[in-house]
């Protein structure tokens, strides 16, 4: 279970990574377009404004491709927050039913070793007859294990 929990934090570790370099990379380009909103602002002649003009739309083209990678990675990362939630639920499940399985076993085997036991002890009474001693039945219980 550690481990799989393990992989699934670094996981989660890479993906929230993507996300912060995302909402950076949205920061600088608002950043270009109110810098390109600026010298749209401040230009002097017809030809300056119009190129001005262009740059801020590229600018702006650029920050709704950017925008839009980040809401996607923040969607991939919700997603895959439940799957990881449902992976780790269903890795306690199983390890639960493990558990109770392990100890159903070792109950199981314990009724064994103690029937072996009782039957080791009786084949020992029945060799020895009634007149059969503490010592003997002793050493056919500890032989059975």
């Amino acid at each position: 279970r550690k481990r799989v929990t393990d992989k699934l934090k670094g996981q989660a570790a890479v993906e929230l990574a993507k996300v912060d370099e995302l909402k950076l990379h949205v920061q600088h380009t608002r950043d270009a377009v109110t810098v390109a909103d600026v010298q749209v602002a401040t230009a002097v002649s017809a030809e300056d404004k119009a190129d001005a003009e262009q740059m801020a739309m590229a600018e702006r083209l650029k920050l709704g491709v950017a925008f839009s990678a980040l809401e996607g990675a923040k969607e991939v990362y919700a997603i895959n927050k439940k799957a990881r939630k449902a992976r780790v639920a269903d890795l306690d499940r199983t390890a639960s039913a493990e558990h109770d399985r392990l100890e159903e076993l070792f109950e199981l085997d314990r009724q064994h070793f103690i029937a072996r036991l009782h039957a080791a002890a009786d084949d020992q009474h029945l060799r020895e007859g009634p007149r059969g001693t503490r010592g003997a039945t002793m050493r056919a219980e500890t032989a059975a294990l």
